[in-house]
């Protein structure tokens, strides 16, 4: 979800400035760390969320690859063939004269090239036994022709992430305009393995080798962004003030995953009679904020008309299919309405929040142009209303207008 920085005290946020803001600190955030590998790409799938009152965080996902290697194609071996040393040719008809060999001599020549007709049958069947294996081996190596790759998802060794964040935060975080001053600038880098080699076939794939690194994160208040700009302290003591951690790959959280799942089933393509989701929500979870889930969506033709056209004579009909697009704001207005029942129903089962902390949903509704909606929507509620609603101290009614909903156009 794209926004905006520069000192701001007060409530409303210039929301295209934020989204500039954003787009362009994505992509010098994205030129560092290009710079530092041959290997970086998809640096525009950087995502940078704005949230109200914690600050801006900048994640580079785990997603982000580089093929790190070279490709091994393993052919079996080929039989080899047995060596055949015969010298009588089968189809030659014994030509002794009788005149010239006796009886007894006749009758142990006759022996003689019966025996060598069975051998030489023999290694006839061996070859012919030898040419099939060899094809076999032939159709495998096309078939299951073996290719390894060296992966390495967001981490290379050429990366010194530190540098990279902390060249960013000294030089280019100040050019993220209308942050509060108690309000941060995060980067998140997510690295769910180290080295991972999979082995691809046509018959599928396989994982051989894991191991798990440590991600690394950085944030600053952007008072401190000012008072280093503004000279009231040194490069060094501001860079003191750049908390830096590396700590494990996030763990899956029961409660956390089972609601990104419940979103992505209630509005899957055949439930959901607004917005569709695309692909599991992909969650976060925010120190001294709460959680946010971060969700793709779309809303595409439901239904298909089929226009026939008719012409004299035996001629085949044209048939042409169109799709009926639908309303844009009335399925926006139903999706708004719906996605605050969603919260209120199923955000309550929750449990590994606190009741201070926030749970929102940072919803991108995808490009329609000449459409009066959002491009995205925060949808945000505090654990504690959503706990006394299911404790029915609150009512329906109360539980709902007490949910956040921050249209960004």
């Amino acid at each position: 979800m794209p926004v905006c920085f520069g000192f701001k005290t007060g409530d409303e946020i210039d929301e295209k400035r934020m989204n500039r803001d954003l787009e362009i600190a994505k992509n010098i955030l994205s030129t560092l760390i290009s710079s530092g590998s041959d290997h970086w790409f998809g640096g525009t799938s950087i995502d940078a969320t704005y949230i109200k009152d914690y600050g801006v965080v900048f994640t580079i996902p785990e997603h982000l690859v580089y093929f790190h290697g070279a490709r091994d194609i393993v052919i079996p071996d080929i039989p080899p063939i047995p060596d055949i040393d015969v010298d009588l040719d089968i189809d030659n008809e014994l030509e002794v004269s009788v005149d010239e060999l006796s009886k007894e001599e006749m009758k142990r020549q006759k022996e003689k090239l019966e025996v060598q007709k069975k051998e030489l049958e023999k290694h006839r069947q061996e070859i012919e036994k030898h040419k099939e294996e060899i094809k076999q081996v032939k159709e495998k190596a096309k078939i299951a022709t073996t290719y390894t790759y060296n992966i390495k998802p967001g981490v290379d060794d050429e990366i010194n992430w530190e540098e990279v964040m902390i060249t960013f935060m000294t030089d280019y975080a100040d050019l993220i305009g209308q942050l509060k001053p108690e309000e941060k600038i995060v980067i998140k880098q997510k690295s769910p393995y180290n080295d991972m080699v999979f082995v691809w076939s046509r018959k599928g794939s396989e994982q051989i080798n894991e191991q798990r690194v440590s991600n690394i994160s950085a944030e600053v208040f952007r008072k401190d962004v000012a008072a280093f700009k503004s000279g009231k302290i040194k490069r060094e003591a501001f860079i003191d003030r750049i908390k830096i951690e590396k700590d494990e790959p996030q763990k899956k959280v029961a409660d956390l995953e089972m609601f990104a799942n419940i979103f992505d089933r209630f509005y899957s393509h055949d439930l959901s009679e607004t917005y569709y989701c695309q692909g599991k929500p992909r969650y976060e979870v925010l120190d001294g904020y709460g959680a946010v889930f971060h969700i793709k969506t779309s809303s595409g033709p439901r239904a298909f008309a089929r226009t026939v056209y008719r012409s004299s004579g035996d001629r085949n009909l044209a048939i042409k299919s169109e799709s009926e697009s639908p309303n844009n704001a009335e399925t926006y207005r139903k999706f708004k309405d719906d996605i605050k029942a969603f919260m209120l129903d199923y955000g309550r089962t929750i449990r590994s929040l606190n009741d201070d902390e926030i749970v929102m949903l940072d919803i991108q509704l995808g490009n329609c142009r000449d459409c009066e909606i959002p491009e995205s929507v925060e949808v945000s509620v505090k654990m504690s209303t959503l706990k006394q609603y299911d404790q029915q101290k609150l009512s329906r009614e109360k539980a709902i207008n007490l949910i956040g909903v921050k249209e960004n156009f």
